[in-house]
């Protein structure tokens, strides 16, 4: 083949290009401190840079999420012990107003000390942490309690079995348990506890949509009307009545005076006032009726039957006063109400387990299944004693697949807590031991103030085992963050290793390169330098 002198040329040219330009590759990643610029520089070692940006940046979320959580505990263990301050005090008022010996003058400025002590509780209970109430559950928005003490919202409370398995057959001789409804008032304004009887269908359940239409009707159907004989409306089946018909209903005992107002304010509360008018009998005082007024139409159960309800409606103490057994209409918004569809209690499905719960029951109140029948028990996946608990519990993400409860729901800490009766369910709050003792205060009553020591000492046992818990979840949120810090530590030399460049043998790398390429230019000037005199030559 002939070689001619512009092929050599050429040639030469390539080569040199090529030379130059691996020192300018060298270059940049010695002046970037970077070795890979752009996919095509090493696909493989891209894709893993990327993963190792993304980790890392999910590292510092998780970072940032654990910093927030950790103030967050901080800040209820110091509301924790702020309030356990404030019940030592209430304990030390307490003791010094037990004792019989202070002046009425004494017991009214102790009263007025254990007043404010009670507006403090409040104010705790509706402590904030970046604008957030940290006792209020999901509602963070919303304070905890209002001004007077009373709730402001309430917990969604529920029940949850394990899982369920079908075909489940419940025979006649265990198909019975209890429903027990912590917090009722009775009479004397003193809680108490409702028991009902829930009796299921003796039948074969396919499914679990059959179980839970079965457990859902009968809880409800368990609370219902006690007391009531006979209601009776303008037309069978129709809820509606118009101005001038009356809904009669009638009762096993009769009924006084004062019950007349209480269901007419009751009445005014749900359709408005001057909508309806309640009257006793004039003849047969265990009737009452319920008239529309000229030019009014009551609908008074949105399409349902007319229906009073209660928790444990009844005359067993002799009483005949309405207010204190607390009859409501099914369509009132009551405490244990459903504000969808007016029923208590309602069962939802969750993959093969049943949720029971009560979204409107108050936090001064819990409702528990006991069951006594071990092969029950078993069918129904639940154990003997069930206590509803509220599942608004606030979790931050802290890792991969990893969570952390921050939260102390405000009915852990103010709550029905302290369990009177021994039944093993919670059924007196804080609010009701402050309560008792104001009354007690103002009645003079020693043994009754210095059975509160117990209680205030439940109460704050209750704190220090909450306080407990925090410390736990303190010491986690601790171990976490270390355990991320480290983590952005690795992912940061992984990242490093992989996209960084290294600087010593870059800049030997380039030396080698820059004598090739000065190596280069110089055989390039003998190649280029014949002339056509020299040809001449």
């Amino acid at each position: 083949m002939r070689v001619t002198n512009s092929m050599m040329v050429n040639r030469m040219m390539m080569n040199m290009n090529r030379n130059l330009n691996k020192m300018d590759k060298l270059y940049e990643n010695y002046s970037t401190g970077k070795k890979i610029h752009r996919p095509s520089d090493d696909p493989v070692t891209v894709a893993r840079s990327l993963k190792l940006h993304t980790d890392i940046a999910e590292n510092e979320q998780f970072k940032k999420n654990i910093n927030d959580a950790y103030s967050m505990l901080d800040k209820t263990e110091t509301s924790l012990n702020e309030l356990n301050s404030v019940l030592l005090r209430v304990r030390e008022l307490t003791a010094q107003a037990s004792n019989g010996v202070l002046t009425k003058e004494d017991t009214i400025n102790i009263k007025a000390e254990i007043d404010q002590l009670k507006e403090q509780i409040t104010k705790i209970s509706n402590d904030t942490y970046v604008g957030r109430h940290i006792y209020s559950g999901y509602k963070t928005d919303k304070p905890y309690m209002n001004e007077n003490g009373s709730y402001n919202l309430n917990m969604e409370k529920q029940i949850k079995t394990d899982n369920l398995k079908f075909p489940l057959t419940i025979d006649a001789t265990n198909n019975t348990f209890e429903m027990d409804i912590a917090g009722l008032k009775g009479e004397d304004g003193i809680k108490y506890t409702g028991k009902y009887e829930v009796k299921l269908n003796p039948t074969t359940y396919s499914s679990i949509e059959d179980l839970q239409q079965e457990i859902e009707t009968k809880l409800n159907s368990s609370i219902g009307s006690k007391g009531i004989t006979s209601i009776t409306g303008p037309t069978t089946g129709n809820s509606k009545i118009s101005a001038g018909e009356s809904v009669e209903i009638k009762f096993d005992k009769e009924l006084d005076s004062s019950s007349e107002n209480i269901i007419q304010s009751k009445i005014d509360k749900l359709f408005g006032a001057g909508k309806a008018i309640v009257k006793i009998d004039a003849t047969d005082a265990s009737k009452i009726t319920i008239t529309a007024n000229s030019g009014e139409e009551l609908d008074l159960t949105n399409g349902k039957d007319i229906l009073f309800k209660e928790h444990e409606l009844n005359f067993e103490d002799g009483t005949n006063n309405l207010e204190s057994i607390g009859i409501r209409l099914m369509n009132a918004k009551t405490t244990i109400g459903d504000e969808d569809n007016n029923s208590y209690f309602k069962v939802n499905i969750d993959n093969k387990s049943l949720v029971i719960e009560n979204r409107n029951m108050q936090d001064d109140q819990k409702f528990a299944l006991k069951i006594d029948s071990k092969e029950l028990k078993d069918q129904l996946a639940l154990e003997k004693l069930n206590i509803a608990e509220s599942n608004e519990k606030v979790k931050y993400n802290i890792g991969v697949s990893a969570d952390l409860e921050i939260n102390v729901r405000g009915d852990q800490v103010f709550g029905a807590v302290l369990d009177t009766d021994d039944d093993g369910i919670g059924d007196k709050t804080l609010m009701d031991t402050m309560n008792d003792l104001i009354s007690y205060l103002e009645n003079g009553d020693t043994d009754k103030i210095s059975g509160i020591l117990d209680e205030v000492d439940g109460h704050r046992e209750n704190i220090s085992m909450l306080k407990s818990e925090i410390g736990a979840r303190t010491n986690t949120a601790e171990t976490i963050k270390n355990r991320i810090e480290q983590t952005e530590v690795n992912f940061t030399k992984l990242l490093s290793e992989t996209e960084d460049t290294d600087m010593a043998e870059v800049s030997m790398q380039f030396m080698t390169m820059q004598s090739i390429y000065q190596a280069s230019l110089n055989v390039g000037a003998k190649i280029i330098q014949p002339t056509l005199v020299d040809f001449v030559r």
